[in-house]
């Protein structure tokens, strides 16, 4: 399984915990996200990643604050954080260039 995909899986995870221990339907999360549902579904499944003003409507949605979920579910060192932080880097490029990285590190790590 591809690193980035097991990201995408625990906030995914945590996502649909958090949507079902709260009684919401994915209709009602992405109402209140500002998204349609098929964008909550997509996120469920991990296939797809929140951007960031999304993952903050989130958090808030959930009682969370955008740092700790970040933290806790989309990132796994300093490298990362660093990378979803930067303000001059746009969503696809984040994603991008976290993939790189993932694939670079686990590479060197074989």
């Amino acid at each position: 399984m591809h690193y980035a995909h097991m990201t995408n899986m625990r906030l995914a995870a945590w996502l649909q915990s958090k949507r079902r221990e709260s009684n919401m339907t994915q209709q009602q999360v992405a109402a209140e996200v500002g998204v349609h549902q098929t964008r909550v579904s997509h996120w469920e499944r991990g296939s797809r990643f929140p951007n960031p003003e999304q993952l903050e409507a989130l958090a808030s949605l959930f009682g969370v604050k955008a740092e700790t979920l970040v933290a806790e579910h989309l990132v796994d060192n300093d490298v990362e954080r660093a990378l979803m932080n930067d303000p001059l880097l746009r969503n696809d490029d984040k994603q991008a260039l976290m993939t790189l990285y993932r694939t670079a590190t686990r590479a060197t790590a074989l």
